[in-house]
């Protein structure tokens, strides 16, 4: 999701403050990683560093299989009170 209004309307975030963490996320250390924001089934926010030239290797720990296996669990669980961290995004 790349709109602002989306994000802000049906993810019910603040599309400044995802921009906030991207850029947080960029420049908060050098090492490679992969990022992903899900809220209310929609991907808001993708974002990955790989520091070494050519193509990312692949994932040690099968990160694309439990990105799948978590957004399932999340979106089977009944909605919880938002929490602090929650709180601070929106």
């Amino acid at each position: 999701m790349d709109n602002p209004e989306d994000i802000r309307h049906q993810a019910g975030l603040d599309p400044d403050k995802l921009a906030e963490l991207k850029q947080w996320l960029l420049e908060s250390d050098k090492r490679s990683f992969a990022a992903v924001v899900i809220r209310r089934g929609y991907i808001v926010l993708e974002v990955e560093r790989a520091t070494a030239p050519g193509p990312i290797p692949p994932r040690r720990f099968g990160f694309q299989g439990d990105l799948r296996d978590c957004a399932g669990d999340c979106l089977r669980a009944e909605p919880a009170q938002s929490n602090a961290a929650e709180d601070e995004v929106r």
